[in-house]
């Protein structure tokens, strides 16, 4: 959004051309209509080549990226970041994951440490499906260093949708802690729980916990 600007480079581990994507969907499709809410570019046997993803590819975000190459018997080395085009050395690099392990790992708990210093610092939390057959109800809640529940939460999320909670201490109304763990528990349904926290300082420096 604004800015910023996805950029995922791949290598070809194979001696032929390859078609390769990053879209709202884990599998190619045929676009009609823009905004497409996927992006294509041709990989050349045993090269590379870089995608470039601005918020007017995408009629409507889920919050993450399907990354992948089509008909590949070896799939490519992929390298994702997302950068500020108004302050370029400002990038953050992004955790990439094989959806079908994480599908298998079908995790019902996910823990974040968290670290607020100065003000300005702050959490944003995402919390996705990517099973994308059913959904479920989640639980969020925010530990003190000490192992203190300080406050939790509950939400839901669709199948194949992200729920994007900015500043999730502030939401939660924790304001007297530091440090700590944000954790995430599956309470209901058999989706695929999923997610991340993305730490922002107040010089602008972001880092991502999975």
């Amino acid at each position: 959004s604004g800015t910023w600007e996805t950029e995922v480079e791949f290598a070809n581990l194979e001696d032929r051309t390859l078609s390769v994507f990053a879209g709202e969907q884990p599998n190619p499709f045929v676009c009609v209509a823009a905004p497409c809410g996927i992006v294509y570019s041709s990989l050349p046997r045993n090269g590379m080549t870089k995608l470039t993803t601005t918020s007017t590819d995408f009629g409507r975000f889920t919050g993450r990226l399907f990354i992948g190459a089509d008909d590949a018997e070896d799939l490519p080395t992929v390298r994702a970041r997302v950068v500020n085009r108004a302050r370029p050395t400002q990038a953050i690099e992004l955790p990439l994951f094989r959806r079908s392990t994480l599908v298998a790992l079908n995790p019902l708990v996910l823990a974040f440490p968290f670290r607020v210093v100065s003000a300005g610092d702050h959490s944003n939390l995402f919390v996705s499906e990517i099973g994308r057959a059913s959904g479920l109800d989640v639980k969020i809640e925010a530990f003190a260093f000490s192992g203190e529940l300080i406050a939790s939460t509950t939400r839901s999320v669709p199948a194949g949708e992200t729920i994007f909670l900015v500043d999730i201490l502030a939401q939660l109304g924790v304001t007297a802690i530091s440090e700590g763990q944000i954790r995430v528990t599956k309470t209901a349904g058999t989706g695929n729980l999923w997610g991340l926290l993305a730490s922002v300082t107040g010089d602008g420096r972001v880092f991502v916990a999975v």
